[in-house]
Order: structure tokens, then C-alpha cells, then sequence
């Protein structure tokens, strides 16, 4: 199994040697032992035996990481403890705590069997500078990514955060996987050193639809108001929301399509939201077209960092407009696209987001 030198040297660095280990295998029953157990088998016909899934592990003060233990017979008790608490502390389910620089072995027994782990715990080495390939990125679902901490010294070690893991996991070398839809920030931290990376995950048709909020314009006035939009606004309702801009023709085009949908049926809310681009033109284009319009018009939102529109990047948008998105009454997306839309493809979508 690889060790990697520079680990090694920081043990070395802590004058603290590491002995040698023998290879974790179970340890042969000793019919003797217990009374019970006369044919080593733990007393059922089934021979003992314990297997965990690592035999090596490197940490830092600090640091933690969860073994887990196969045994046999299924359903025995494990009972976990370590050679040296000062190094590496070990929970009753197994997980191990770096807490001092050393070598500790941790072992996991049940009846007359048991299988060990070695944990090296090195001081972790903080960084003078520390910067992040990107600021930020988006992402799909089930989509796996990576950032890379650009950090000086070179052997300088990072810890990985994220703000929520139910849009974003992240591994210990910064590797990233997108779980659910919404944005959430990794974090890459050395020492007293930070550096973060705002992440967008697409929803997908079939996926909840991700908050967020927008203000709401008055449709007479074509000035913009303190009410607000929010998809749990509209839970029990079809839903449509349609991204525009003023500059895009084709959105300008096919609004009277949903202008058509919105006065139709009650049961049916559709949102239009208008780009943070090039929007002084929006209250004066709804103004003279919409006064009376069930649409309800709003104006999109700048996340910090983001490279555009909030809700629009959140609902799947690609930096191309028009971009559609139907919910139904649940909550969930039952279609995204991006391109023009014509009203008897619309009504046709909005019936089978009805069911």
C-alpha cells in the first residue's frame, strides 16, 4: 500500500518513528478460551471473523476518518480500541480521531476475532498563500468535478468544506459531486487561510425545484415593488416561468403565448422573469404591453460571485434566453428548455404537468 513520503517525513520531522505492522488478518480461534465456543465458531456453526475496511490510514491533527467492520457471524457486537489515545482516539461505531502526532493501532474485535488499522497523525502544515482554481462553476446533477487549491509551501495541507451537503459533497482532495439542485459554497482553508468557490447545480426534470426569491413588478406602472416571488408561492398550482430579456427577440415574440396561458386558467400561475441584463428597458416594455396581464412579471437577481442571473442559473439556465420551466402543483419540474416556445406546445405541456 502507497505511504506517501512527504507524510512520512512529517512524522519523521516530529521525531516520532513508526513501527512495523503485521498485515491485519483475523486472529485464529482459541477453542480454549471460552467454554461456549468448543469448534471456534463462535457457538451458531459459523467460524468468527472480523474485516475492516482499511488497514492504513494517514490523518492530521484534527482529522478524522470512519472505519467500519465486516463480521461474521452477522449481527455480533463490535468493540473498538485504540493503542495509544494521545494519538488517535476510536467511538464506539469506529470512527478515529487524530488528536496527537504518532502512530496509534486501532483494532476491531467481536468473539475470539479481530483486525487492526494503522493510523499515522502528522502536524498538518499551514499555507502562506492559498487560491482556488475557479471562484465559481455549475454543475448537473451526478455530475463530478474538481477544484484545485493552488497553495505555497507546496506541501502546505487543506481541509474541505461545503455549505450544504445536500447540493454539493466534497472529498479530501476536492473533488466534487453534485447532489442535489441550489448553490452552496466550497470552502478550501489552510491554517488561518480561506478560499471559496460558489457552485450552481442544475435541476433536472423529475428534481424539486430549488428556492429562490424574486421582487415582483407592478404590471400598470412597470416599476418595481416590494412583493416578492417564491415557488412555494404557487405549490398546489401549475407553475410556469419563463426567463426573458427586453434585447431578446424571440422572448419579446412568444411572451403573448404565455400572456394567452395566464388569462386562461386560474389554476395556472406563470412568472415572468426578466434578466438583471439590460433591464432599464423592462419597465416600459411591460408597462405598455401588460398592463392588465395575469402575468406575473419580476426582475431576476445577482448572487455574490455569480456570472449572472440568480434564479435563471438556478432553474437550469444556460446563458441562453428564452428559457422555460414548468412545475406542477407539487413543486417538481416536468419540463426545461431553452429556446422559443409556441402557445399550443405550452397549453399541451401545462396539461400533462396537470396529469
Amino acid at each position: 500500500m502507497k505511504k506517501p513520503m512527504k507524510f512520512l517525513a512529517l512524522l519523521l520531522a516530529s521525531a516520532l518513528a513508526v513501527a512495523a505492522f503485521a498485515a491485519c488478518s483475523p486472529q485464529p480461534d482459541d477453542d480454549t478460551d471460552d467454554p461456549t465456543d468448543q469448534d471456534g465458531t463462535g457457538g451458531n456453526g459459523e467460524a468468527w471473523s472480523v474485516t475492516l475496511n482499511s488497514d492504513y490510514e494517514e490523518l492530521f491533527v484534527g482529522g478524522g476518518v470512519q472505519l467500519t467492520a465486516a463480521v461474521t457471524p452477522q449481527g455480533e457486537a463490535v468493540a473498538w480500541t485504540s493503542s495509544d489515545e494521545s494519538v488517535a482516539t476510536v467511538s464506539e461505531n469506529g470512527y478515529v480521531q487524530a488528536v496527537g502526532t504518532g502512530s496509534a493501532t486501532v483494532t476491531a474485535s467481536a468473539g475470539e476475532a479481530e483486525d487492526t488499522c494503522l493510523v499515522l497523525v502528522a502536524n498538518p502544515v499551514e499555507a502562506t498563500s492559498l487560491e482556488l482554481s475557479q471562484s465559481s462553476l455549475t454543475m448537473q446533477l451526478g455530475w463530478r468535478m474538481s477544484l484545485r487549491a493552488d497553495v505555497q509551501p507546496a506541501n502546505a495541507t487543506v481541509t474541505w468544506s461545503t455549505s450544504d451537503r445536500s447540493v454539493v459533497t466534497v472529498s479530501a482532495s476536492g473533488s466534487l459531486l453534485a447532489v442535489g439542485a441550489g448553490t452552496a459554497t466550497v470552502t478550501a482553508t489552510s491554517g488561518q487561510l480561506a478560499a471559496s468557490c460558489l457552485v450552481y447545480v442544475r435541476p433536472g426534470v423529475g428534481s424539486e425545484v430549488p428556492d429562490f426569491t424574486v421582487q415582483v413588478y407592478d404590471n400598470a406602472t412597470g416599476e418595481l415593488t416590494d412583493q416578492t416571488y417564491s415557488p412555494a408561492d404557487s405549490l398546489g398550482k401549475v407553475t410556469v416561468i419563463n426567463f426573458w430579456g427586453v434585447w431578446c427577440g424571440p422572448c419579446k415574440s412568444e411572451l403573448p403565448a404565455f400572456d394567452r396561458i395566464a388569462s386562461e386558467d386560474e389554476d395556472v400561475v406563470v412568472v415572468a422573469v426578466h434578466s438583471v441584463m439590460s433591464m432599464a428597458g423592462a419597465p416600459s416594455h411591460i408597462a405598455e404591453n401588460y398592463p392588465d396581464s395575469a402575468i406575473v412579471f419580476a426582475q431576476d437577481t445577482q448572487a455574490e460571485n455569480a456570472s449572472s442571473d440568480d434564479a435563471f442559473y438556478a432553474l437550469g439556465g444556460n446563458g441562453s434566453y428564452p428559457h422555460t420551466v414548468i412545475l406542477n402543483a407539487e413543486g417538481e419540474i416536468t419540463y426545461m428548455h431553452t429556446g422559443s416556445i409556441t402557445y399550443d406546445t405550452l397549453a399541451a405541456l401545462v396539461a400533462e404537468a396537470k396529469g
